[in-house]
């Protein structure tokens, strides 16, 4: 609830309508706090859904956000190319063996902070990225003005179709 309550609080100091920034960037607690919101919520659907095939998705699901979770715990040990290459081949050996239906999801950070991409596997040469932003990142994604407030709203995920397996 304290995650879902906080994802909801408006910024200390919200920006005026003509302004693009989005605010502060997300730290690695947060974006653990709404991986492992969105974890628990798959790992419910996967227990309690009618559809078995439901199930099967999000159970699926559930395991790649618990995997990232656990990758955003081992992050900050990262210390050199070396750290970071022991962290990340597991998660490149497992993107070169997605069948259809499978998917990973990854935090990385950069300059403007922090993102989580998740790949999917569409069919046997064909994938999609979806390129989840927040804070600062967003100002990368396409946006529209909302006519009723003057605000900015994103397109986040940003969603990369008809990825070829080679690429």
């Amino acid at each position: 609830q304290a995650v879902l309550g906080n994802s909801l609080s408006p910024p200390s100091s919200s920006p005026s309508p003509d302004t693009t920034s989005t605010g502060p960037s997300c730290t690695m607690a947060a974006l653990v706090d709404s991986l492992t919101l969105s974890a628990q919520f798959l790992e419910s659907l996967s227990k309690q859904s009618a559809s078995p095939i439901l199930r099967h998705a999000a159970q699926k699901a559930h395991v790649a956000f618990s995997q990232a979770i656990k990758l955003c715990h081992h992050l900050p040990n990262v210390k050199d190319a070396e750290g970071l290459y022991s962290l990340l081949a597991p998660f490149v050996a497992r993107i070169k063996t997605l069948e259809p239906g499978g998917l990973v999801v990854v935090p990385i950070g950069w300059a403007a902070g922090l993102n989580v991409l998740v790949l999917h596997c569409e069919a046997p040469d064909d994938y999609r990225l979806a390129v989840v932003s927040v804070a600062d990142g967003l100002d990368y994604h396409p946006c529209r003005r909302e006519v009723a407030t003057g605000g900015l709203v994103y397109n986040s995920p940003l969603v990369l179709k008809q990825i070829p397996s080679n690429r």
